[in-house]
């Protein structure tokens, strides 16, 4: 017979995750993942490193507050920006570092996410996953700098 783990929690002595807190966790880096990084794509359009990180560490903050957990919000959002923190000289070296790091944190959040939800059950499901994580924080980065290049100019 198969359980909630509200109902296993009275029987295990483990500590279970409340599953309210994982899903809210998830939640909270998938969108700390995709938001920060269209944002910090799209700010980089304006030339600044310092705007980037300014505007950045301002949306991680606000945002961690309206997610209600912002622990994972938190957590997502620092990769995208992480670059810009590091990268002091060129605001486009910064922001080719943080593509890459975050294409590889959304690929993997985005199989594991797959993985262990159970939509994917089979190597092609884990690897839709990873690719549809990808491409929906790409395209939104890729609009953010689009959209902010061109009402700069």
């Amino acid at each position: 017979m198969v359980q909630c783990c509200s109902a296993q929690r009275k029987l295990d002595k483990r500590h279970l995750i409340d599953p309210d807190i994982m899903r809210d966790l998830v939640i909270g880096l998938a969108d700390g993942l995709t938001v920060p990084f269209a944002l910090t794509a799209g700010l980089s359009a304006l030339g600044s490193t310092h705007l980037v990180v300014t505007g950045g560490v301002a949306e991680l903050i606000s945002g961690a507050f309206s997610m209600g957990i912002g622990i994972g919000y938190l957590l997502g959002g620092i990769v995208p920006l992480l670059p810009y923190i590091i990268i002091k000289g060129s605001v486009l070296v910064a922001l080719w570092w943080s593509i890459g790091v975050t294409a590889v944190v959304l690929l993997t959040f985005g199989g594991l996410k797959a993985y262990y939800t159970g939509a994917g059950q089979t190597f092609l499901g884990v690897a839709y996953g990873a690719t549809s994580t990808l491409a929906i924080g790409g395209a939104a980065a890729a609009a953010s700098y689009g959209v902010v290049k061109a009402l700069n100019r």
